[in-house]
């Protein structure tokens, strides 16, 4: 707290000139610029008076001004209590340069509430020196409720579980800090500052006036494709493997993508991972080709009209939303649409930055045009990059991309180089996924794609 007063001394004046002070915290008051009251220090509850006539001259007239720096250590249950007889006192708004900082910890997928994630905070000034001063701060869990007051200071550790926070109060303004996820083995993690979204478990800011800076760490458990492939002994891939795998209590472990989330497949044909060698395979079921981001979002066509545009569309259960999926020999996937046969297809294949991605015609099943052909590059969170097969030809960075990741119904799909934003994730969601069979995706067609974008 920082407060000051104004009085004018008259030459006639003779009265009290007198401040008294009683607490538990730092003190420091100031008489114009001499200091006058010093309390520092770890203590309990003390007091000083101090008689204001000892540093001014009787018959002295004037304005002076007594200012008080009041600093608190704790979070709750501070003393402060002040008095002083002066003449012709008027106040003064000084302003607080402070403000606060809320650190928080989020989970995506199956995270355990109970884990909890050990964070380091150091503070430095302008010209990176450290600053060695406590900071009172209050741990809230998931609802909102106060949990806990502490102390923390440069270089301090604190500990955060899936959806608490820490509200970190009293930070000068100009204040540099740097917050460290310490252990996020398993996890893909990224940070957002002041609602900047970046890779990695370091986050770095500086204190704002008149705003509360926000950092959020969030935490994906990491997944990672599995392709199964039975060879000869000369190394020779052999038709017609079938796998079924399972733990170590022998019981059958697939699994199927939903909405973000797995679940296990029932017991039946739908056990068994597909690893037919039929030449271009066809997928037995209907997909949805959705957003990783937000599943309920689908490409789609406005119509099951000849050549239309790709949109993102909310799902709605119409055909102009699935397609069969078909494996290509070369290990790229091509997508044909229920609704009218036609193909998702790259415009004139054309690589470049916001080329039209649409629905063309092919008479042949599959179809054999390079535009209408795609590489399913395995991300780390298991979302799919749809590479097409003109980019991996022409040596381009393009993958299917939503323009302007604007996440909303009508939002337009289109080809952009690789940044490996949420606009270039999807997915493939069984439209039935207790019938869908899973289908392993080529490493062939992973190594292909990956090489071309180096």
């Amino acid at each position: 707290m920082q407060y000051a007063v104004k009085f004018t001394l008259t030459e006639d004046y003779v009265g009290p000139l007198e401040y008294y002070f009683f607490g538990d915290d730092d003190m420091w008051v100031f008489l114009d610029n001499t200091l006058v009251c010093d309390i520092g220090g770890v203590h309990s509850s003390i007091g000083e008076y101090v008689n204001l006539w000892d540093y001014l001259k009787k018959g002295d007239a004037g304005e002076h001004t007594l200012s008080f720096f009041y600093t608190e250590r704790g979070a709750s249950g501070s003393t402060c209590y002040m008095s002083f007889t002066l003449p012709s006192v008027s106040g003064i708004n000084i302003e607080q340069k402070t403000a606060d900082l809320k650190i928080a910890k989020a989970g995506v997928g199956e995270s355990d509430p109970t884990k909890e994630f050990r964070f380091e905070i150091h503070f430095t000034d302008k010209d990176g020196n450290e600053i060695l001063d406590d900071y009172s701060y209050t741990k809230t869990d998931r609802s909102g409720s106060t949990t806990d007051d502490l102390i923390l200071h440069e270089g301090n550790e604190f500990t955060l579980k899936d959806g608490e926070s820490i509200h970190i109060k009293y930070l000068p303004i100009g204040l540099r800090y740097t917050v460290k996820e310490l252990d996020s083995t398993g996890y893909t993690v990224t940070n957002t500052v002041n609602g900047v979204v970046s890779s990695g478990g370091t986050a770095s800011g500086t204190v704002i006036k008149d705003v509360q800076s926000a950092v959020v760490f969030t935490n994906t458990i990491g997944r990672v494709g599995l392709t199964l492939q039975k060879l000869d002994q000369d190394g020779k891939p052999l038709t017609g493997a079938v796998f079924q795998p399972k733990n170590a209590n022998d019981d059958v472990m697939n699994f199927v993508r939903k909405d973000d989330k797995t679940y296990v497949v029932p017991t039946g044909n739908a056990d068994y991972i597909d690893l037919s060698t039929a030449a271009n395979p066809r997928s037995s079921s209907l997909y949805y080709i959705a957003s990783a981001a937000d599943p309920e979002y689908v490409i789609g066509q406005a119509s099951a009209g000849s050549h239309q545009d790709a949109k993102l569309q909310k799902k709605n259960g119409q055909d102009t939303q699935k397609y069969y999926v078909y494996q290509q020999a070369d290990g790229s996937y091509s997508f044909q649409s229920s609704s009218n046969g036609e193909w998702l297809d790259l415009d004139e294949n054309q690589t470049a930055n916001s080329t039209l991605v649409h629905f063309w015609d092919n008479p042949s099943i599959p179809t054999t045009n390079s535009t209408q052909e795609w590489y399913l590059i395995v991300n780390s969170d298991g979302s799919f990059k749809f590479k097409p097969r003109a980019a991996v030809l022409n040596k381009s960075k393009a993958v299917l991309d939503l323009n302007g990741a604007n996440f909303a119904e009508g939002g337009r799909i289109q080809v952009y180089e690789d940044n490996s934003s949420a606009a270039q994730k999807w997915i493939l969601v069984p439209v039935d996924p207790a019938s869908a069979p899973i289908r392993p995706i080529s490493s062939s067609l992973q190594t292909a794609a990956s090489a071309s974008m180096a």
